[in-house]
């Protein structure tokens, strides 16, 4: 939505209660249509990315007890909508960005053991994905997945190694110029 536009340019800019607030008017503009039409999976799928949105503006904003209430609204939802159409790239994308930031919402609040699975539960949906619609926003997620996998690695040369693939993704895939 355009309000999603807006609200990931002032999360960009670092004005995150702005982005958050925008985030939160498009959660609700989303419910509403879900509730008028639950069967719609593209405003199910809209409302399941403002969610993780809103979750990473308000965990950027240092408020991570209302992050992690909209992060698992819009993971379940996410994680749900895949699971009925495992063929849907976006929402593919939606279940990795989602696991993702569960990791490093917990890396980001020191709880690294429970960031691990969910580190790992990102690969594992990476690896089942079918093929991206968006092939950036696919390097992206690997790239932010790897670079959070070389945080979390128990050995400075596992998390070298970590690194350079992260690393290796967002030089691959970076525009030319």
């Amino acid at each position: 939505t355009e309000l999603s536009q807006f609200a990931l340019v002032n999360h960009q800019l670092g004005d995150y209660d702005v982005a958050a607030d925008l985030y939160r008017e498009g959660v609700r503009v989303m419910q509403a249509l879900v509730g008028f039409d639950p069967e719609n999976v593209e405003w199910r799928h809209a409302l399941a990315r403002d969610q993780l949105s809103l979750a990473e503006s308000l965990a950027a904003g240092g408020n991570p007890a209302a992050a992690q209430r909209h992060f698992a609204a819009g993971k379940a939802l996410a994680v749900a909508l895949w699971r009925n159409d495992p063929t849907n790239a976006a929402t593919a994308d939606s279940v990795v960005r989602a696991y993702v930031l569960e990791a490093a919402l917990a890396y980001e609040a020191g709880q690294v053991a429970a960031a691990r699975p969910a580190l790992e539960s990102a690969l594992e949906a990476l690896a089942a994905a079918p093929p991206p619609n968006r092939p950036a926003v696919r390097a992206g997620l690997m790239a932010e997945a790897r670079l959070l996998r070389g945080r979390l690695a128990q050995s400075p040369d596992a998390a070298e190694q970590e690194w350079r693939a992260g690393l290796a993704v967002l030089e691959a895939t970076a525009p030319d110029g």
